[in-house]
Parts: structure tokens; sequence; C-alpha cells
């Protein structure tokens, strides 16, 4: 049994596609948790910045869900592609942005084992914000 979030439907049908006899149970209507409250953000690493990560969880569990998230934008667009979802899936990248001067450090210091993990990303010094070019979005109802 998974939910009927974006990430529960897609589990729900790599487990069928596999041969198992998959339930697909939601409390609420479909999307309407997590995947609903984010807006449908198919974002790289964690909500965090890549620097306060490594802080919060160490650098290889760091690593780990950064290229988790990577795994799961890669199967999602798969999965999208394959079976002809219309669900508005783009890939314009995302900005981080730096609410002041300290968190500016820690974004600037995430970037190198972001990069070193392949992501691409942008620097923009002058406006405090990096942009991370693989992150998408979705309509997570669709």
């Amino acid at each position: 049994m998974v939910g009927g979030g974006v990430a529960g439907t897609v589990a729900a049908l790599t487990l069928a596609e596999g041969g198992a006899r998959v339930v697909l149970l939601e409390a609420r209507a479909v999307a309407a948790a997590a995947s609903g409250r984010n807006a449908g953000f198919l974002l790289t690493g964690t909500a965090e910045n890549q620097d306060s990560a490594i802080a919060r969880h160490g650098e290889a569990t760091a690593a780990h869900l950064l290229e988790v998230t990577r795994r799961s934008q890669r199967l999602l667009r798969a999965v999208v592609t394959r079976e002809s979802i219309d669900c508005a899936l783009e890939w314009p990248g995302s900005d981080l942005i730096a609410g002041d001067a300290a968190e500016w450090v820690e974004i600037e210091r995430g970037v190198a084992p972001l990069r070193a993990a392949g992501v691409r990303v942008a620097v923009h010094a002058a406006e405090r914000r990096i942009t991370l070019a693989d992150d998408g979005a979705i309509d997570p109802a669709a």
C-alpha cells in the first residue's frame, strides 16, 4: 500500500510494472498532502541549502539525499514521458536566494559539493542567489 501523492503513485506504478500487486490508498484526495503542499516542485537535495544539509546530516548522508532526489527527478521524467502523462512537467530550474549575508555564506559553501555531485549550479553573487539548473515542477494533481 502506498499513498496517492506523486511519490506514491510513481512507486505504485513501478511496483506494478515489476509484477507486484499494489493497492494505492489515500486518506484525502490524490496529491492533497505533501505533494499538493509543495506546489509540485521537483528540487535537487533537501529543502535547505547543501551546506546546511551537510551540517545537519553529515557529508555522506547529505550526499545520499542529494542523489536520491536527483534519481527521483530522472525517474519521474521517465514515467511521465513513457506514460504520456499530461501534468505540466517542466524543468526551468530554481533559485536559492539568501535572506541575509550569513545565509549567503552557507549557500556559497554548498556550491562545491553540489558541483562535485554533478549538479549544474550557476552562482549570482551580486544577487546572493544560486540557480539549480535541473530543478523542475509538475502539476501534482494531474
